[in-house]
């Protein structure tokens, strides 16, 4: 009799472990199934905030925990209890820590933990990533916004007005619209320079591009071509129009600059050039504003003078 009952004792625990067992594999299944559902997502994701949500979710729900979250830092445990808490390494410092919440009597098994720190190595890598290419898209805008505009003033360089004017002489030959374009050149500049010194002379050139934004319409494009030469290109502007605007530029320039304890009064030639689906070459085009703009300067002893050549 006690051999039959030895027998069934036997017998009962060999079809729990055999159960346990089962359990441990199907939990390691849907482990290693999660696993790779969530680094495909952190492959194909754009952004960390994605690859984080993902995580929390999926040890949620495949641990079947009250919730995880990752976060900067390990909660108070006093605040809300934490189950187990995880660094995400990519370079140290830790960027952060996958927390999971769980009863206060939870045990986590081997397979468990080796499942959390797989985890927490994905979205580490995904957020070094992530960080990685953001950095490297705003080295990469830095250096495009310096090829194409004047590191002084800020606005756009010799190199971009030209591509905003080939873009508005051919949207001008296509739609039959106006264009024009408007030069203007610093008088005494060099007087400036050299009388108060290229510290005082670039002040000068950032209020004068300062002012020459607050006078254009939305689209137009004001750039600085190299010392103390300015141009703007106006789109879809007729002649009219592009003389109303260097009327608002021309009076923008009369009050004085002030810098440091300096007033100083700027004047300015401002030559226009008005063309339209009939433009002829963007060349002749700005060859006829330089020209108007020099015989401005030749003709006039006003502060601000404009010279138009239609």
């Amino acid at each position: 009799m006690p051999s039959t009952v030895g027998s069934r004792n036997t017998s009962t625990r060999s079809r729990a472990t055999a159960q346990q067992t089962r359990d441990q594999l199907r939990a390691a299944r849907r482990q290693q199934e999660a696993i790779s559902e969530l680094a495909l997502l952190a492959i194909e994701a754009l952004d960390e905030s994605t690859v984080v949500t993902a995580a929390e979710s999926c040890v949620a729900r495949t641990l079947d925990v009250e919730r995880c979250a990752i976060l900067e830092h390990v909660p108070n445990k006093a605040d809300q209890p934490v189950g187990i808490s995880i660094a995400l390494h990519g370079q140290k410092p830790a960027y952060a820590f996958l927390n999971v919440y769980a009863a206060h009597d939870r045990v986590f098994t081997a397979q468990e933990l080796r499942f959390l720190r797989t985890v927490a190595h994905i979205v580490g890598a995904a957020i070094q990533r992530s960080r990685a290419d953001a950095a490297h898209r705003q080295d990469e805008a830095h250096l495009r916004h310096r090829a194409f505009h004047d590191l002084l003033t800020g606005l756009p360089n010799r190199a971009l007005f030209e591509d905003r004017l080939r873009h508005a002489v051919s949207r001008a030959q296509r739609e039959r619209a106006p264009v024009a374009i408007l030069f203007m050149d610093l008088d005494e500049f060099k007087t400036i320079n050299d009388t108060f010194g290229h510290a005082v002379g670039d002040d000068v050139l950032r209020q004068v591009a300062d002012r020459l934004g607050r006078c254009l319409r939305e689209g137009d494009t004001a750039a600085r071509l190299g010392g103390d030469e300015f141009a703007v290109v106006l789109e879809q502007a007729t002649e009219s129009e592009a003389a109303d605007v260097a009327r608002r530029i021309s009076e923008a320039m009369v009050p004085p600059m002030r810098i440091g304890g300096l007033a100083l009064r700027v004047g300015a030639s401002l030559g226009i050039a008005a063309g339209g689906e009939d433009a002829n070459s963007i060349e002749a085009l700005v060859e006829r504003a330089d020209a108007a703009m020099y015989a401005a300067k030749r003709h006039s002893k006003a502060l601000t003078r404009i010279g138009l050549y239609a």
